[in-house]
């Protein structure tokens, strides 16, 4: 007896006084062989620090449990590796996995023996659940891993009755001290999406065998991807769900759908769906019962017969698809880079803001809606996508881009092309209708450009809601719940096609894009044009619109859906409007234009820049690194650029000693000068129109409520101009900037009155400065206004009427009754005479009015700097 005694004791201590000794317990760190095999297969996967701060920012005193979807050794070591590298809470136990090669010897001995010495005592094996040493270690604070699909699992649950870890998990939340939460993990070997042709063989989800692994993580490890989803309260889930109302078993598959189906929408926001070829697109659109009833109607209407409607369908649906090409995406991509480091010195891109719309693609299908300056604008978009692991957008496309060869290149990398118009085109439309129906219906990324056009006067245009609109009805129609629309600010210090822009503002006529175009434009190749500005504002959630509405877009009126989506335009325009980038060549050309009208010295243009630069900061705008680090440096390099273009002509010593350090401006430059001006102007119209109203006071002293009936006049007149403010009430917009030119010391406030303000005499200067930013604008509406008063009875061509305009607006250029050739801008005057026109001032319906406003604005252009 005292030999089994002494046995006893000594295999007590060397079981630490517990069978607790499980396989699925892997100690962290490993013995030197493991630490070493783990390094020489992990250390090059890299995981971004976005990702980890996920787990980081968990509660203290989380009981965290890990969750993959299938069942992977490797990835079980990968995790635990990673985990304990990075300083995060280790799981150390993994549920199911049992792990013999990498125990220490003594601790393997100590398993083997647990086993016997618990068969000896129970005759039976020891059950991590039922003996409680999952318990236990949760309670500790220890976190655990799960998986929730293996091969053997509905045998091991159904055949064995072994216990569920989700059903587990639900029944000690109700008692555990710590809260639970439970954090899904991805690992992508490859983030290729599946072609429909390969799915049937490899599913929606693929997994690639061990030796592929391996393979990439020895050659490729860089090209490993690394995610963390979005950590889950248990406590909270099930509060949510109704946990009364459910047994534990209900309540355990409604979670494992929740973590399955949120695993599988973030591998999709990252893969992208499951690509079909060009036929499949076809029968599905032509198999849809919206289509086919209305294919019946429209053979009934027209007289024709159902095999002719199909093949008017099918025409339609070759003229719209995109047909996209993980391969031809790859090449592309590429070349977009190639491009990018040739002609561009870089992109500059929020990755804040980036990082929030990684996390919106995760509840469904994203609405990319960017401004649009330049045809790199789409380029630039879905490389960055495609570069950050995001799947690259189906991307709305003119039907001038179809040309040959771009046409299905385009195409093959997610372009789909729409008509200008669908006037009379009632089939086409619902066709097209249709399809985006199909696009959101299928989870893929959409692009549309909020402006409908590049701007050719680099100013942000007014919204153009047509394809929103298409969009809200494919939502209302069931095609998905849950769309985040995402604004974005795209920006260039200088734009490739400006030159073909000014020859259209000036009244050319745009040439078509065809293959010939292209190839002479491969000249621009060989310039370089500064860098790329790209904010990704914050999303919008359609969850959080319809909270706002108070329905959901499926139960909405059609006139609801209209409000929707002018509210939806104008929240989009103003997000991209409070995120313009002011680069510095927008700032220099400011400075330049807003000065003299032929000679500009270089003292007045660093004024003008210091007066711009303050009132930024004052207000918070986005504006280029360079003006931070170096302002009179980024000047400096403009300027002499500006030189090298001939927009400017240094006055020599011989010419005017008097005048050294001064600069010609050449007239016929003017309007590349206002486009890139233009670019930056948004941060600084509260500022212009502020400006005017206390110029057109003609008095030191005002008050507040003084500048309201001429701000609201310039709000108004602008309407087609400029967005309203950024949402804020008009009293506002005059306190702010108010505040921020008594910071300039523009103003000072009134020592005894209040609200009152008096101007500094260096303030006038200052204000004359700003008043430059509507000058343009103010010449082109004063230009149109003439004619009208001019003009008996204008003809109601919109083409003959623009071309007498333009005449007149040379005659009064040349008589110096406007003096800024920018001015003559067949944009501004078509967006003047669409607001006169729709106000109602015509000559013979009320000339005094007419007249009234003709010298009202007038009136302002007295205060314009000269």
């Amino acid at each position: 007896m005292s030999i089994m005694s002494s046995i006893r004791n000594v295999l007590d201590r060397f079981l630490q006084g517990t069978c607790d000794h499980f396989s699925w317990h892997l100690p962290a760190p490993l013995g030197p062989g493991g630490r070493l095999m783990m390094k020489l297969l992990f250390s090059h996967v890299s995981i971004e620090e976005d990702q980890l701060a996920l787990i980081r920012n968990l509660p203290d005193n989380a009981a965290i449990v890990y969750i993959t979807k299938h069942k992977s050794r490797l990835e079980r070591l990968f995790f635990h590796f990673y985990t304990h590298r990075h300083g995060l809470p280790c799981p150390e136990t993994a549920l199911y996995y049992r792990s013999y090669l990498w125990q220490p010897i003594r601790r393997l001995l100590r398993i083997m023996l647990a086993h016997i010495v618990f068969f000896q005592r129970h005759f039976k094996q020891p059950d991590p659940f039922t003996g409680g040493y999952i318990v236990r270690q949760m309670a500790a604070g220890h976190p655990i891993m799960l998986s929730l699909v293996e091969s053997n699992e509905f045998y091991r649950r159904y055949v064995r009755s072994q216990t569920d870890p989700l059903r587990f998990l639900v029944e000690l939340e109700t008692h555990l001290e710590r809260p639970i939460w439970l954090v899904p993990q991805l690992m992508f070997y490859s983030t290729r999406p599946v072609s429909s042709l390969s799915a049937p063989l490899v599913g929606s989800d693929p997994r690639p065998s061990l030796v592929r692994k391996l393979w990439k993580l020895i050659l490729n490890p860089e090209k490993i991807l690394v995610e963390i989803s979005e950590p889950i309260n248990l406590q909270r889930f099930l509060i949510k769900v109704g946990r009364e109302d459910k047994t534990v078993d209900a309540q355990a598959m409604v979670l494992r759908h929740r973590l399955l189906s949120q695993i599988t929408r973030h591998r999709q926001s990252i893969t992208g769906p499951i690509l079909k070829p060009s036929e499949e697109i076809k029968q599905h659109l032509l198999t849809n019962e919206r289509l086919r009833a209305f294919m019946k109607s429209w053979a009934r209407r027209r007289n024709m017969s159902i095999p002719q409607v199909q093949r008017e369908a099918l025409q339609y649906v070759d003229e719209i698809a995109a047909k996209p090409n993980s391969l031809v995406v790859k090449f592309g991509m590429a070349a977009v880079r190639w491009m990018l480091d040739n002609m561009f010195d870089g992109v500059d891109f929020n990755q804040e803001g980036f990082n929030a719309v990684r996390r919106a693609s995760r509840n469904g299908p994203l609405i990319l809606i960017p401004c649009h300056k330049s045809h790199v604008d789409y380029l630039v978009i879905s490389y960055l996508m495609h570069h950050n692991n995001l799947p690259c957008p189906h991307t709305f496309a003119g039907a001038n881009l179809a040309f040959w060869p771009m046409g299905p290149v385009f195409r093959r990398v997610g372009a789909f092309f729409v008509r200008r118009s669908f006037t009379g085109a009632v089939f086409y439309a619902k066709v097209f209708s249709e399809y985006i129906h199909m696009l959101l219906g299928q989870g893929f990324n959409i692009e549309v450009f909020i402006e409908g056009t590049r701007s050719r006067n680099g100013k942000l245009l007014l919204p153009k809601l047509g394809m929103l609109s298409i969009l809200l009805t494919a939502i209302q129609n069931g095609a998905c719940r849950h769309v985040t629309f995402v604004p974005i600010y795209i920006g260039y210090d200088r734009v490739p096609e400006v030159g073909a822009y000014l020859q259209e503002a000036e009244g050319g006529k745009k040439e078509p894009e065809s293959f010939w175009q292209m190839l002479r434009a491969r000249r621009v190749l060989k310039k370089r044009f500064g860098k790329i500005y790209i904010k990704f504002c914050e999303p919008i959630a359609l969850k959080d619109l319809e909270n706002e509405y108070g329905a959901p877009v499926p139960d909405m009126r059609a006139k609801d859906i209209r409000a929707l989506t002018r509210d939806l335009g104008d929240r989009v325009l103003r997000a991209i409007d409070r995120h313009t980038v002011v680069t510095p060549q927008a700032l220099v050309s400011a400075a330049v234009l807003n000065s003299a009208h032929k000679v500009i010295s270089r003292e007045q243009i660093d004024f003008n820049m210091d007066t711009f630069m303050r009132h930024m900061e004052a207000m918070n705008v986005s504006h280029a690194e360079t003006l931070m680090v170096d302002q009179r440096h980024a000047a400096t390099h403009i300027l002499n650029g500006f030189v090298q273009s001939k927009f400017l002509r240094p006055v020599s010593k011989e010419d005017a000693p008097s005048r050294e350090g001064h600069y010609h401006l050449t007239i016929g430059k003017r309007p590349a000068l206002e486009y890139y001006k233009n670019s930056g102007i948004g941060p600084f119209v509260p500022a212009a129109m502020t400006s005017l109203a206390i110029l057109a006071r003609d008095a030191f002293q005002f008050a507040s409520t003084d500048l309201y009936d001429h701000y609201r006049f310039l709000q108004t007149l602008f309407q087609n101009e400029f967005a309203a403010g950024n949402g804020a009430a008009m009293d506002t917009r005059i306190r702010k900037t108010i505040k921020a030119f008594m910071a300039d010391a523009i103003l000072v406030p009134h020592p005894k009155l209040p609200d009152t303000y008096n101007l500094t005499s260096e303030g006038f200067r200052k204000l004359k400065c700003f008043a430059g930013f509507m000058a343009p604008f103010l010449e082109s509406y004063w230009i149109v206004l003439t004619y009208f008063q001019e003009t008996d009875n204008p003809p109601e061509d919109g083409a003959v009427r623009l071309k007498q305009i333009q005449q007149l607006g040379v005659k009064c250029y040349k008589r110096q009754e406007v003096v800024r050739k920018e001015a003559l801008s067949k944009i501004n005057y078509l967006n003047a005479v669409d607001f006169y026109l729709k106000s109602g001032i015509k000559k013979s319906d009320n000339a005094a009015a007419l007249k009234e406003t003709v010298e009202t604005l007038r009136g302002y252009m007295k205060h314009l700097p000269l």
